[in-house]
């Protein structure tokens, strides 16, 4: 696909030719007004030119990185020529060459506007993950403070529970001693009672 080939092209070493004399060695600007690959040589006469001597050169490693101004591929079947075209019914890049061949008839546009619609759509991608990571972080951190919340009732009913199985305890405990007082006075009672008949026989 072409994004892919968009996301490879900083990546993949690729021999460029200079627009000026075609040379191959020391291909290392690339002019983004004109949009065309300088050597060294030819560098030093555009940046002197009367005309051209306030365009902006910059390296072509960096124009690379330019997300706003992309850099077209040299096409793989015509060394030398750019591919500043896109067909949208092949989903290819082409150059000029390319396009007198065998793409007259179809769908194109200029690479730059492709490039474009990618970034846009990779931009709207990007954005919808941050939106379901976003989504799932405020899900797991409402389900920690439901947790922490669920966490904090079943302490505080244990608690409760605690507090009142001491108060049960204690209670039983007081009824418990009462009646044992009271079996121990009557058994009392009853020992004297016993006594004061045998007494009086």
């Amino acid at each position: 696909m072409a994004s892919s080939r968009f996301a490879r092209r900083a990546q993949e070493p690729v021999t460029y030719t200079c627009a000026l004399c075609d040379s191959e060695d020391g291909v290392r600007w690339y002019g983004n007004d004109c949009q065309e690959n300088l050597c060294d040589r030819c560098k030093e006469t555009h940046t002197r030119g009367r005309k051209t001597k306030n365009d902006d050169v910059v390296s072509i490693g960096e124009a690379n990185r330019q997300g706003d101004k992309p850099v077209p591929e040299v096409c793989k079947l015509h060394p030398g020529k750019l591919c500043d075209l896109y067909c949208s019914d092949c989903n290819l890049l082409l150059c000029s060459m390319c396009l007198s061949k065998t793409h007259k008839q179809h769908n194109l546009k200029p690479f730059e506007d492709e490039f474009s619609i990618k970034k846009q759509h990779l931009k709207e991608h990007m954005t919808a993950i941050s939106a379901k990571i976003e989504h799932f972080k405020n899900e797991t951190s409402e389900r920690h403070h439901v947790t922490e919340a669920f966490n904090d009732n079943i302490d505080t009913i244990r608690k409760d529970v605690n507090i009142q199985r001491t108060k049960l305890k204690k209670e039983v405990d007081s009824i418990a001693d009462a009646v044992l007082a009271e079996l121990s006075s009557m058994e009392k009672k009853r020992i004297s009672y016993t006594q004061r008949r045998l007494s009086a026989l």
